[in-house]
């Protein structure tokens, strides 16, 4: 299956990554992205699939909620 393959609307083909709030939001001054998971999103991307990633790290809002928001 290629990329030109995929029906974009077609939830078997679309995955979501989420890359986990480990670092409490107050007490960071960075961190660094899981680079397995940059591999992992590449390898799908590069076999067809839509990857999202969505990277908790980067917002203090309930976590559940841009999960949520993300699969909607």
């Amino acid at each position: 299956m290629t990329a030109r393959n995929i029906d974009r609307k077609n939830k078997d083909s679309q995955i979501l990554l989420v890359v986990i709030r480990y670092i409490p939001m107050g007490e960071r001054s960075y961190y660094e992205f899981p680079v397995g998971l940059a591999y992992i999103s590449s390898s799908l991307k590069k076999a067809g699939y839509v990857v999202d990633v969505l990277n908790l790290n980067h917002s203090s809002t309930n976590q559940l909620d841009m999960i949520r928001d993300a699969m909607a």
